[in-house]
């Protein structure tokens, strides 16, 4: 009955909306019969459908809180940009000054576009006398360009709480505006007493080391006057520091930072969306197609910024779609023309799938060599903004760049590694383990990370280790397409097995240069000299469960035992 109803007070409605259309300027009686027939559940899903027409009814009734309801079903409808469409706001700027719903119109969520509301807006405020007045709630709910100017010289009549600052200046501000630097400065004072000191972000999101010095001074003077604690002049220099030691750097991270903001911003609203094309995994057909169309348009967006980071990103994506077809669809040319677009765009996991799919798949050395010296180029490149694989003075960038230096050459010359692997070169190893074992678990949905979770003693380890263990564990990880990418997400597994040549010939099926292999077991039989319990300390039994199998040597020991001897290799621990 009440749908009914309600559907009876709608067609009610559309028929005095059309009898309206026709009539003069409503009479007060007219006002009531119409009003009789909208109710304010009636106006919301009028809100909702962003009827223009309609408004202009409700707006003829002069009911303040129809016009609020309108608003509330619009504003649930128009997005996350909260942007009001314009066939609204010309109502809006129409109706501004309305004496008994104009402040409901201009009062919404909503923000608004066009100069014409902000100058309605601008000439309220400059004659406001009340500062609780709603104006100075709306007159900044908006993005245009070219108002912070007229913002500023009414700074002073927005309400202030005491020791703070205008919204005006917050405002211009935030678009970089010269003409909020001295008053932010002027400010700083105070809000260095408070735990977030908004003008200090705010001068410090600033492109213009000069904004910069100028607030460093201003820090120096308020400390040597005793006008701020310690700890406030201590958080302050530890921001500033960085960015006035190498102003070109900051900069360079500033305009990433913005670049991949607006990047952000115009992805979203492609449609379908991220999220959207993720949930066709399950069939992927439909999925390689849409992420395919989606990443095209991701790279024309990518094309106009013209950014390193963001050009990253795409490459990135693309080098997760490619690892997506190489292993969920074995479509090796389609995975090949991804990869290569992704590799040439510094993704590392694009470049370490795509030599790795020429090494073991293709078996074509020459392509392989070609992509193991592009990554180890990518890794030797020094650059703040994009570093795929950490920086050169980092553990992991050890790992990768010896790693590829030691591939070329076994590609070249057919020699099993058997040299030496440096300390931090072994300890960037188990960071990139760490790093990346998560990018490609998708991938391998038959081996999860969730089954081996950590912990902080052997039994429960032990207990991790048992749920591994099946009799066809080794029948299954062969089965597994031979690859060291396999290889970052089956290792736990390889761990488990129950027999020593089992878990050295599945290791050296997915690493047949050996240089791995020398870092896994090179590091269980560190730990089976020096005492294990430290293996649990920085959880590296985590990737290696089977330490904590039973034994003295354990099976695990026992495979490493044996790879050392048979390569004629020490372990050496390097202070």
């Amino acid at each position: 009955m009440i749908l009914r109803w309600e559907r009876f007070v709608v067609t009610a409605f559309a028929c005095a909306f059309a009898w309206v259309a026709m009539a003069a300027p409503l009479t007060e009686a007219e006002k009531k019969l119409l009003s009789s027939s909208v109710t304010e559940s009636t106006a919301r899903e009028l809100g909702k459908s962003g009827d223009t027409a309609a408004l202009e009814r409700i707006i003829a009734i002069g009911d303040p809180q129809l016009v609020h309801m309108y608003f509330i079903g619009l504003e649930g409808t128009v997005g996350r940009e909260m942007l009001m469409p314009p066939a609204i706001e010309a109502l809006v700027v129409k109706h501004y000054d309305n004496p008994r719903v104009g402040e409901r119109l201009w009062s919404s969520q909503l923000n608004y576009q066009t100069r014409a509301l902000f100058d309605l807006h601008y000439a309220r405020a400059k004659v406001a006398y009340l500062k609780d007045d709603p104006v100075f709630r709306q007159i900044y709910r908006t993005q245009q360009a070219g108002i912070d100017d007229a913002l500023l010289a009414i700074a002073d009549h927005f309400p202030v709480e005491m020791g703070m600052w205008s919204p005006a200046v917050t405002y211009a501000a935030a678009h970089q505006h010269p003409g909020a630097v001295t008053p932010l400065i002027e400010g700083l004072e105070g809000a260095l007493s408070r735990p977030v000191s908004e003008p200090l972000y705010l001068l410090l999101a600033y492109n213009d080391p000069s904004v910069w010095r100028r607030t460093s001074d201003e820090i120096e003077r308020l400390k040597r006057l005793d006008r701020i604690s310690q700890a406030a002049y201590d958080e302050a220099r530890k921001r500033l520091d960085p960015m006035l030691a190498d102003p070109q750097l900051t900069l360079a991270r500033n305009k990433a930072h913005g670049a991949s903001g607006a990047f952000q911003q115009r992805r979203d609203k492609i449609k379908p969306g991220y999220w959207d094309v993720e949930a066709l995994r399950p069939d992927p057909v439909r999925y390689i197609e849409a992420r395919t169309l989606f990443l095209e348009k991701c790279a024309a967006i990518a094309a106009e910024l013209n950014d390193d980071g963001v050009n990253n990103w795409v490459a990135n994506d693309y080098g997760r779609l490619g690892n997506f077809v190489r292993f969920r669809t074995r479509d090796t040319a389609l995975a090949i023309r991804l990869l290569e677009k992704a590799a040439k765009g510094r993704s590392a996991m694009a470049q370490v799938t795509l030599a790795d799919l020429y090494q073991f798949e293709l078996r074509d050395k020459a392509n392989a060599i070609r992509v193991y010296q592009l990554a180890l180029a990518t890794a030797s490149t020094v650059d703040p903004m994009v570093a795929p694989y950490t920086q050169p003075d980092q553990p992991a960038n050890s790992f990768w760049r010896a790693w590829f230096t030691a591939e070329i050459a076994f590609l070249r010359d057919g020699t099993r590694f058997h040299g030496v692997v440096a300390e931090p070169a072994i300890r960037g190893f188990w960071q990139a383990q760490g790093l990346w074992r998560g990018e490609v678990e998708d991938d391998f949905p038959d081996w999860p990370m969730h089954k081996v979770a950590g912990g902080s003693d052997w039994p429960i380890y032990a207990k991790r280790l048992a749920s591994l263990e099946s009799k066809d564990l080794a029948a299954r990880l062969a089965r597994v397409p031979a690859s060291r990418v396999a290889l970052l997400t089956t290792l736990i597994y390889v761990s488990a097995l129950q027999d020593a040549d089992a878990i050295l010939r599945e290791l050296a099926r997915n690493d047949p240069s050996g240089f791995w292999t020398t870092i896994i077991m090179g590091t269980v039989s560190y730990y089976e000299s020096t005492g294990r319990d430290a293996a649990l300390d920085n959880y590296l039994v985590w990737f290696l469960p089977g330490m904590a199998a039973p034994g003295n040597p354990n099976v695990l020991a026992v495979a490493a035992r044996r790879f050392i001897q048979e390569r004629k290799l020490r372990v050496v621990e390097n202070k």
